[in-house]
């Protein structure tokens, strides 16, 4: 398996910044509301608060790359059959246990 860590990189950036723009844009008010802070005066994050997501998202790329990798995707019909399979065996169980 050879990991192309340029898309690693590219993706962990394009991942960071939907999420930046997700939590600083997007839904601001309703994120400052879930931590207790929507009277709080604006500050600038800390480097833990920004080092933090982007490892993270480091983290998920190689494990996504990994995943595609040993599930053989290859493809878009591929990658949504493999998200859409487990939601739909989830259903599955959580509304018909008895398999009806």
């Amino acid at each position: 398996m050879n990991i192309n860590w340029v898309a690693v990189v590219i993706a962990t950036l394009a991942f960071f910044m939907l999420g930046g723009i997700w939590f600083t844009v997007i839904f601001s008010k309703a994120y400052a509301f879930a931590l207790g802070k929507e009277n709080a005066p604006k500050e600038k994050p800390a480097l833990f608060f920004l080092l933090g997501p982007l490892v993270g998202d480091f983290v998920t790329v190689i494990a996504l790359d990994i995943l595609i990798y040993a599930f053989h995707i290859q493809s878009i019909s591929d990658a949504i059959i493999y998200i859409i399979r487990p939601w739909t065996e989830m259903w599955r169980v959580f509304f018909y246990p008895k398999g009806l």
